[in-house]
């Protein structure tokens, strides 16, 4: 499920944390 969100945080580097949290 995607999330706007995550699109965010990617945007700010935080694309690990996003794998680990899913």
């Amino acid at each position: 499920m995607y999330s706007p969100g995550k699109d965010i945080l990617e945007s700010l580097g935080l694309s690990p944390l996003i794998s680990a949290t899913g």
